[in-house]
């Protein structure tokens, strides 16, 4: 599995230690001359990426200045407007978005699989296997709260019930399972996931071994993308590095 890191305001270019990446389309971001510059460094390399609605940050896009951003970093696959926890409501939005957007046509839609447990979660991939624009499906953090291991669940179910339809990617990492890609064992064929999980765990000061990560719970702070904070230099490549192998672990 490939990891895209989230990279705080003053860490954007660590973002070029993967190949894959999540773009997040806020504000701050996109007037971050540093945030933009990263990521056009990773697309004129030849990098794969993936521009993010904002639902998860609470702060939901417009389909017009997403669709005009992604065209702005050259994203290769766009993350399709969803309703946090909401299966019904993600089917109807992400088939407005279609409707409404001709131009969504010219990207990689991923379609995020929204849903209050596993069988509304597949209810929802069942819906999005009628639409050709849907490549990929967005399995997301919220999921875990119906349990800790639910999500590679639901990518062995996509994968047995719709076979090479989609890839897949994991949306995030929970602050109720913290060592998820340590712990579970996904299907080989999950694509990718993103998280800032190293960048928070640094700024906390704590080394991303199995044992301390199992203890710390830590949360982004809220200035993360907007004020930048010192870093322990070694300690934050060490945790970038820990968690690209985690990830690796799981690596078709």
């Amino acid at each position: 599995m490939r990891a895209a890191l989230i990279p705080p305001c003053g860490a954007e270019y660590t973002i070029l230690s993967s190949d894959i990446h999540l773009v997040l389309p806020l504000p701050e971001c996109v007037e971050n001359r540093d945030y933009i510059g990263a990521y056009r460094a990773a697309w004129n390399r030849g990098d794969y990426l993936i521009l993010d609605n904002g639902c998860a940050e609470g702060r939901l896009v417009p389909n017009e200045a997403l669709l005009n951003f992604a065209q702005r970093i050259h994203a290769q696959e766009i993350v399709a407007p969803d309703v946090m926890g909401d299966a019904t409501a993600t089917v109807q939005r992400t088939l407005a978005f279609f409707k409404d957007n001709p131009r969504a046509r010219n990207f990689a839609v991923m379609g995020v699989l929204q849903g209050r447990n596993e069988d509304e979660a597949l209810r929802v991939a069942d819906s999005y296997s009628r639409i050709p624009g849907i490549t990929t499906v967005g399995i997301p953090k919220v999921l875990v709260q119906a349990g800790s291991h639910i999500r590679a669940r639901i990518a062995r179910k996509v994968l047995e019930y719709f076979p090479n339809r989609f890839d897949i990617h994991l949306l995030g990492l929970s602050s109720h399972f913290q060592t998820e890609m340590l712990d579970v064992k996904f299907p080989r064929a999950v694509r990718s996931m993103d998280s800032a999980q190293p960048y928070k765990y640094t700024e906390a000061g704590v080394w991303m071994t199995a044992l301390k990560v199992s203890k710390e719970s830590v949360h982004r702070r809220s200035s993360y993308f907007s004020r930048p904070v010192g870093y322990d230099a070694p300690m934050l490549n060490h945790n970038i590095q820990t968690f690209l192998d985690w990830a690796k672990s799981n690596e078709s």
